[in-house]
């Protein structure tokens, strides 16, 4: 028998069922399994390092609303002998919490800024120099075009990481909401 003329072998179950029954069932029907396809390769740009987003100012609120009211039901109970039955807590409570909510999250949620620049090498000399030093923030790590500054380790636990990403024309920053606000009116005017 020459090569063509040879019988189809069938490869899976469900295709041996199917040949040896002409009208199958379609609930007895399944995908076949396919091989998975090795991962496309990646490129220069997929595999460079990202500025970190942070959590936004919902999620901040989220965050100090919660640990406003718990620090608030804590010190009811115990200063005032407040329970959660009556109904003052719960609204000293919500208040309390609103205000710790707002807040954090109108300090401390992940802002982004970007600055234009014409020369990267006297950008950079202005941002640490004039900005980032005097701030107490130094050079910690750089990662691709992307520099991370911090304060000391002490300082660090309260004001977080400055990221710097280097782009061709112009720096994007990310960090703390106040100290972007900050470097705006430093590097803006």
């Amino acid at each position: 028998m020459s090569e063509s003329a040879k019988p189809a072998t069938p490869k899976t179950a469900s295709e041996s069922a199917a040949a040896q029954n002409p009208d199958p069932d379609p609930q007895q029907l399944t995908a076949t399994p396919t091989k998975a396809e090795p991962p496309a390769p990646t490129t220069d740009a997929q595999e460079k390092a990202q500025l970190p987003t942070g959590p936004g100012f919902a999620l901040t609120f989220l965050y100090y609303f919660s640990g406003s009211v718990l620090v608030a039901t804590f010190l009811a109970f115990k200063s005032f002998g407040y329970g959660l039955s009556t109904g003052l807590p719960g609204q000293l409570l919500l208040i309390v919490g609103a205000v710790g909510g707002f807040m954090g999250g109108f300090f401390n949620h992940t802002m982004i800024l970007t600055v234009p620049f014409k020369s990267r090498k006297q950008f950079l000399k202005t941002l640490v120099q004039d900005t980032l030093e005097p701030m107490g923030y130094e050079l910690a790590e750089e990662v691709d075009d992307i520099k991370v500054y911090r304060r000391s380790t002490l300082r660090q636990l309260f004001s977080g990481k400055i990221y710097v990403e280097m782009q061709r024309d112009r720096a994007v920053l990310a960090s703390r909401a106040v100290h972007i606000r900050y470097l705006r009116k430093k590097l803006l005017g």
